[in-house]
């Protein structure tokens, strides 16, 4: 029986009706817990027949990986219209990932995620933009009082004179 193994061909004499695992034991190789055989190691083997014995191992690695910010919009009634202000600057997150590599003879047949932990998480940027529009303001007879995406507002004489009251931060 021909063994191919560790770079290698050797030849052994065994009985007939022995198995994989019975051959490589008399050739005096060991194979690891997650190493294979071609055939399978149960498998008994015929004269002439060859064995592959595939010597797998796994390798795990860790790497920090960048979690972008989100850009969060508030429309702001009171900024005119294209104004942009800045209410909050954007932190990236990171995550902490380890990966689990598989190689069969020394060469890398898959690699995949096996944990992910996120170590901070990303906050988000907060742009507030004016969406006042250019519209002429109109007289109106005494005080005008409203309720708008949560916020009150009220005017007084007119519509260009409208002053935020209870603000709920959706401006």
């Amino acid at each position: 029986v021909h063994i191919e193994a560790d770079g290698g061909v050797s030849t052994v004499s065994v009985l007939t009706g022995s198995t994989v695992n019975e051959v490589l034991r008399v050739a005096g190789i060991t194979a690891g817990p997650l190493d294979r055989t071609e055939p399978p190691s149960y498998a008994v083997v015929e004269a002439g027949a060859t064995i592959r014995l595939v010597r797998v191992e796994e390798q795990f690695r860790t790497e920090i990986h960048t979690i972008p910010f989100s850009r969060q919009i508030l429309r702001n009634e009171s900024l005119p219209e294209g104004v942009e202000r800045l209410v909050q600057s954007g932190v990236n997150g990171e995550e902490e990932l380890t990966f689990r590599a598989i190689l069969e003879n020394g060469l890398q047949t898959s690699e995949t995620v096996m944990k992910s932990v996120v170590l901070s998480e990303p906050i988000a940027e907060i742009v507030m933009i004016g969406s006042r529009s250019g519209v002429s303001p109109v007289t109106i007879p005494g005080s005008l009082a409203y309720l708008s995406a949560g916020n009150a507002w009220i005017m007084e004489a007119t519509t260009a004179s409208r002053s935020l009251v209870v603000n709920t931060g959706d401006l």
